[in-house]
């Protein structure tokens, strides 16, 4: 009752894990397959109903990570559809979860096992125990050679510029935003703005002209101004991290849109103007305990609450939830 090319043994695990049901083990051989073959579905062929995946004991950063990134976005999806040698299995066991999302069915929880597996083989630090989800977002875009998110950091004091410190090009993963302990609720685009183009460094050593010694130069120490611009990210895709100190609960107002024109550099090939498209966050006092939820933005407007302990639930913003702990918010 099976296609060509369908191992005895295999067809027969299949039809035990879904109960002798035909018609099911049908539909997961073809998943398989699919996904090993190359094959991920693409999001404009979404089911309108999702259900998710199934937490496999302390899964909940990467079951949460992976649908914040796949389930309402394709701008991650060629990561997993290039060839890449190194990551080449990995790949093929997040199009089958990819694809599972997609067409509406349930990521069981010995697929989850699969991917946290294959990501320890890969120097992952563990599958039974709760780790940092942003830690794995960086851990997995450098696996899978993702572009990075590119700035341009300049330092602004009176002194003698010191060229290769002073304005140089860095590479990150996403913009790291602190949040420390405090009721007062906080703007995200000023924490933006104060984070790039506010922060003070001081005691900077850096070389002044010493008066009257016919251009001899001294050390001294000074304060400098530091200004970030945002250069690029083919990914088009704008990932902040929102540092929780001590697991802080403070409230962030979190805007479905942001103008970022005043923090993309003239250069830049990024949209000015962004769009929630997603967010992970975090339940508990530690990044590394605790759980973690996702919130989907949807094109109409709607919301929708995912935890892999409970599944899917469509309402209205719950505004208090998603202000006091967000942790990564993707921007599209």
């Amino acid at each position: 009752c099976f296609e060509d090319g369908v191992e005895y043994d295999e067809a027969r695990k299949v039809l035990c894990k879904y109960g002798w049901e035909v018609d099911r083990a049908k539909v997961e051989l073809t998943v398989v397959r699919g996904a090993q073959d190359g094959f991920l579905i693409p999001l404009s062929m979404r089911a309108p109903e999702l259900l998710g995946a199934e937490n496999s004991g302390n899964s909940c950063y990467l079951d949460s990570l992976l649908m914040a990134i796949f389930a309402n976005s394709d701008k991650y999806d060629y990561l997993i559809t290039v060839f890449n040698e190194h990551s080449q299995r990995l790949a093929s066991l997040l199009r089958l979860f990819v694809n599972k999302i997609r067409m509406g069915l349930k990521v069981e929880k010995e697929t989850v096992k699969e991917v946290l597996s294959e990501l320890v083989e890969l120097g992952w630090r563990g599958t039974s125990t709760q780790e940092d989800a942003s830690e794995l977002f960086i851990f997995l875009m450098e696996l899978l050679r993702a572009p990075a998110l590119e700035t341009y950091e300049q330092l602004h004091h009176g002194a003698l510029p010191d060229e290769d410190v002073d304005d140089k090009k860095v590479l990150d993963r996403m913009i790291m935003l602190g949040i420390t302990e405090g009721d007062e609720r906080l703007d995200l685009l000023q924490l933006i703005r104060s984070e790039l183009h506010e922060t003070v460094i001081e005691d900077l050593s850096r070389k002044v002209f010493a008066s009257g010694t016919g251009g001899d130069q001294r050390s001294v120490l000074v304060n400098a101004w530091k200004t970030v611009t945002v250069a690029d990210s083919p990914l088009s895709m704008l990932p902040i991290l929102l540092k929780r100190s001590g697991g802080s609960k403070r409230p962030v107002s979190i805007p479905l849109q942001i103008d970022c024109s005043q923090l993309v550099g003239s250069s830049s090939t990024m949209r000015k103007s962004w769009r929630l498209r997603s967010a992970v966050c975090h339940l508990g006092s530690s990044s590394s305990c605790g759980h973690y939820i996702t919130f989907l933005f949807n094109e109409d407007g709607t919301c929708s609450r995912w935890d892999d302990l409970r599944g899917f639930s469509e309402s209205k913003i719950n505004a208090k939830e998603l202000e006091t702990s967000s942790y990564l918010l993707f921007y599209e």
